[in-house]
């Protein structure tokens, strides 16, 4: 009985989770806002034709409804959701519900239903248990409408999003640029070798950007520097596009200093050194950048009026209870089993050559990690 119990929880708790907007703990972030009902994306132009009144659920042999003694099995007994009343269900879970999860939550219903009729008719609803949960419950519903009527009220205006715009301007700025990088490891290098120190790196850097300068074509010399150091890999590119302060490391943020067309100084990091050249710059139209404003700001203003809910409010919780359920060390948390490493064998004779060190990941719009 309670497995079974549980299970319709588990149900129910799985099909509200994909549906209806998260409740955001205290303390993390929150997502941009959900829209309300009145903002229901246009329906699919197949589901629009289908009146509100037809079907879309029929159950067959469940009639609750019916006057005793129907029989389940005569066509008569049934119970119908037309389209009107399941969309009307959507909506108040999420009017964004995608096919497949309405779909799913279609399936749901329909054994909630039975279920819940069959609760009822065993007196369950009666029980201090189900009183209880249903509190709880209640409690919970209550807050995620809470959280969605404050993601609605703390939507910012045009006008909001306008002058955080031009007052952040600078966070909206990007660049288009190429780059040659310099590895500081080599494939064929033994262990025992000295790596280039930060000032070879360097002189390298320069003797690039020289090449660069009078005009030599990046790919062309990015492959070159890598077959000098001995890879067989292919190189990172050398084009860099609509790179933002955001994604730009620390250590390099001067490159946004940098003209179009201007070569910057010998940039050298952990990875190896760097050369960049300005391609463009400009500054991202607000339009595209407007519903990131918009999640951003709505983000401030929850947290901001969370917190002013929450912090006058500090549980103190009684440590010696909760402890005393914390497993003794007799009980333990088991593990996963850890199978021993076989010691070498005597006979195995020792593997030969230097391994290679692998080569720097190519990324179409970051350098190499310096770390």
């Amino acid at each position: 009985m309670h497995k079974t119990v549980l299970s319709v929880l588990l149900l129910f708790c799985c099909a509200f989770a994909q549906t209806a907007p998260p409740t955001p703990p205290h303390g993390l972030k929150v997502s941009g806002a959900n829209p309300a009902p009145s903002q229901k994306p246009a329906e699919p132009s197949a589901a629009a034709e289908i009146p509100s009144t037809e079907p879309v659920i029929t159950l067959a042999g469940f009639c609750p409804d019916a006057p005793a003694g129907t029989d389940p099995k005569s066509p008569d007994c049934k119970t119908v959701i037309t389209k009107g009343q399941f969309e009307k269900l959507v909506d108040t879970l999420n009017p964004k519900m995608p096919p497949q999860a309405r779909q799913n939550i279609a399936g749901d219903y329909s054994k909630m239903l039975v279920f819940s009729n069959e609760a009822k008719k065993r007196g369950l609803e009666d029980t201090q248990r189900f009183k209880d949960l249903l509190k709880f419950v209640s409690m919970q519903v209550a807050s995620q409408e809470l959280i969605r009527n404050m993601q609605e009220q703390a939507k910012p205006s045009d006008a909001e999003m306008q002058k955080y715009y031009q007052e952040n301007a600078s966070k909206y700025e990007e660049i288009s640029l190429k780059r040659i990088f310099i590895p500081r490891n080599s494939p064929s290098a033994k262990p025992d070798d000295k790596k280039p120190t930060d000032e070879e790196l360097k002189a390298e850097g320069e003797k690039a950007k020289a090449k660069i300068a009078a005009g030599e074509d990046f790919d062309k010399l990015q492959k070159e520097i890598y077959a000098a150091k001995g890879y067989n890999t292919p190189p990172p590119p050398t084009s860099i596009p609509n790179w933002r302060r955001d994604s730009v490391p620390p250590s390099q943020k001067d490159l946004f200093n940098l003209k179009d067309g201007e070569l910057s100084a010998v940039m050298v990091e952990p990875a190896g050194a760097y050369v960049y050249k300005i391609d463009k710059k400009q500054t991202i139209p607000f339009e595209s950048v407007k519903a990131e404003i918009e999640s951003q700001l709505t983000n401030q203003k929850m947290r901001a009026e969370m917190e002013a809910l929450t912090n006058s409010i500090k549980p103190e919780l009684n440590q010696a209870y909760f402890r005393a359920f914390a497993p003794t060390p007799s009980e333990g948390i088991v593990g996963p089993a850890v199978t021993p490493k076989p010691a070498p064998s005597a006979t195995v004779a020792p593997a030969t050559g230097t391994p290679k060190s692998p080569a720097p990941k190519a990324n179409a719009t970051k350098p190499p990690s310096s770390k």
